[in-house]
């Protein structure tokens, strides 16, 4: 994948959560916007896409968006165009994606909006454009951690994805789990009923392999941190300000 090749690739950032379990400590922000050194969580994860080359960002917004769109205004990101799509209720992981159709030209990066995953992105998306040749209309890029047990894992066979096992049953250790982001074709999300609240790991994609579509995987090779709870955005905290203590942090190339 060249860089032009990235530059117009679109990236949706699903950034509607409620952030429910961060409420104790930042009451007052959504979760994108929790405080990371000097920036937004939000503002870490686009700078690290801007280096690699991306150019168009669309947010998926709810809880408090306006306040999303002025920070993103207020970071100085040259060369970055940003595109806002809001969800008047929490429509979820999958419910949200076809209120942001027009970024998929025909597909997108979709990542979540709480996790930062440094991964090769032109390999991700060369990898994807080979399953394409199968028709798949969806790669996810997964992340290998020491302890499934929060998230729960990922199930597949070689690069195709054959399902998730939920967090109740993963009896924890080392594995893979999903990343967070995802190349996805708009065949797929044009099968997400407009307005349906559901999510892409419970409801869209097993229904995708259910009728027999194929889904693959990426394993990406690189750091990976979610601010979910209290606890992981302390740890994602240490990761970026740990080579300058004392000093406001610099993004990661």
């Amino acid at each position: 994948m060249t860089m032009a090749e990235i530059a117009e690739l679109p990236v949706l950032i699903l950034a509607g959560g409620l952030g429910t379990r961060l409420r104790a400590v930042h009451p007052d922000l959504p979760k994108p916007l929790v405080p990371v050194g000097d920036k937004p969580f939000l503002e870490i994860l686009v700078r690290l896409l801007a280096g690699k080359g991306f150019r168009e960002f669309h947010l998926s917004t709810g809880y408090k968006g306006e306040m999303i769109r002025e920070a993103l205004s207020r970071a100085g990101l040259p060369g970055a165009e940003f595109h806002f799509h809001r969800e008047e209720k929490p429509l979820g992981t999958g419910g949200a994606l076809p209120e942001a159709l027009e970024a998929f030209r025909p597909r997108a990066l979709v990542l979540n909006g709480d996790t930062y995953l440094d991964i090769d992105y032109a390999g991700f998306f060369a990898e994807h454009r080979a399953n394409r040749k199968e028709g798949s209309l969806c790669t996810l890029a997964l992340a290998r951690v020491e302890d499934t047990s929060r998230f729960g894992r990922v199930l597949f066979e070689g690069n195709r994805l054959t399902g998730f096992l939920e967090k109740a049953g993963d009896p924890g250790g080392g594995g893979w789990i999903n990343g967070g982001a995802y190349l996805m074709e708009r065949e797929l999300v044009l099968r997400i009923r407009k307005g349906a609240k559901v999510s892409l790991e419970k409801e869209v994609f097993p229904g995708a392999l259910r009728e027999g579509i194929p889904l693959h995987v990426f394993r990406g090779e690189g750091r990976f941190f979610d601010i979910g709870t209290p606890e992981s955005l302390e740890e994602f905290r240490r990761f970026y300000g740990k080579d300058r203590p004392g000093t406001n942090p610099r993004p990661p190339a």
